[in-house]
């Protein structure tokens, strides 16, 4: 059985394509949810620097994806805003492409 979600870093091996994934806003679809996020791409640690972690920030979710975890927003305009976090695995950033429907979520996840 395939995982897409993780409350815990997930290290992938970093290649350009997905680099190209930080800072963009991706939609998310999970069977009858939709939700959007913007993608953050974290380096891995200096003996890994050739591994590297993909996580989705959110807010405004109609239910909680896979294995996220929520935390506190912390000094930004949406300071009384929850948000959510999670780790994307290698069976997730596989299914991600370009959103043809939509340039404002350049990104969309469809997770089967």
């Amino acid at each position: 059985m395939k995982t897409y979600f993780s409350a815990q870093r997930v290290d992938l091996t970093a290649t350009p394509k997905i680099r190209s994934y930080h800072d963009k806003t991706i939609s998310v679809v999970e069977q009858v949810h939709e939700w959007e996020g913007n993608v953050h791409v974290a380096a891995g640690d200096v003996p890994d620097a050739d591994k590297c972690s993909v996580n989705v920030w959110a807010t405004n979710l109609p239910a909680m994806p896979g294995d996220t975890e929520s935390v506190s927003q912390s000094a930004d305009e949406h300071a009384s805003a929850p948000f959510f976090k999670t780790f994307l695995t290698q069976d997730a950033v596989d299914l991600i492409s370009p959103n043809e429907d939509d340039a404002l979520r350049p990104l969309v996840l469809k997770i089967p």
